[in-house]
């Protein structure tokens, strides 16, 4: 009796590794150190050479001005290339700032008499490895943007306040050896 030929196994490719919510990733807001998860925990590790995909996350930050941004190509591109390393900001509770500025927009201010007002800020970055949750490094940087960069553009119903942000450039610089060079 002739045997009929085997079917031919397609290889499935690889699924992205499970991730969790940023907010968790970055131990929540306020943040509790005991309260870290891995985002994913199921991804490769962050080490050997360089790069190392990473992703940024700003729990109870106000949306509306994203700055800093990490640089396109560290993020990480599905489905091969997956997050290593989670950067958390927070805003320093320890820094008091100062009036550096007012936002403006055409027309005036959108409600009321005065248009928000722009204060100084440090924000305090916490880098994890994505697959343990472990703390990679943790630093401090000082918001350097001016009052026109740290308003939105627009706003239907602004804040009082806005704070300074951290420059993309200055957040790259610090970030530059954990990301694209080599990990224990």
């Amino acid at each position: 009796m002739p045997t009929s030929p085997k079917p031919r196994e397609i290889p499935t490719p690889p699924r992205p590794p499970e991730t969790r919510d940023g907010y968790d990733a970055c131990g929540g807001d306020p943040f509790d150190a005991g309260a870290v998860v891995a985002y994913s925990p199921d991804g490769p590790a962050w080490s050997g050479p360089g790069p190392h995909p990473a992703v940024l996350f700003r729990p109870g930050s106000i949306p509306e001005v994203e700055v800093p941004q990490l640089p396109q190509e560290w993020s990480p591109s599905a489905p091969y290339d997956f997050t290593q390393l989670v950067v958390c900001e927070y805003a320093d509770d320890e820094f008091e700032g100062e009036k550096v500025g007012d936002c403006s927009y055409l027309g005036g201010a959108p409600y009321g008499d005065r248009n928000p007002e722009v204060f100084s800020e440090r924000y305090v970055y916490r880098v994890f490895e994505a697959k343990t949750g472990e703390l990679v490094a943790e630093f401090s940087l000082d918001g350097t943007t001016s009052p026109d960069e740290s308003c939105p553009e627009t706003s239907y119903a602004p804040p009082s306040t806005y704070w300074q942000r951290v420059e993309s450039d200055a957040l790259e610089e610090e970030l530059r050896p954990l990301v694209e060079g080599n990990a224990p």
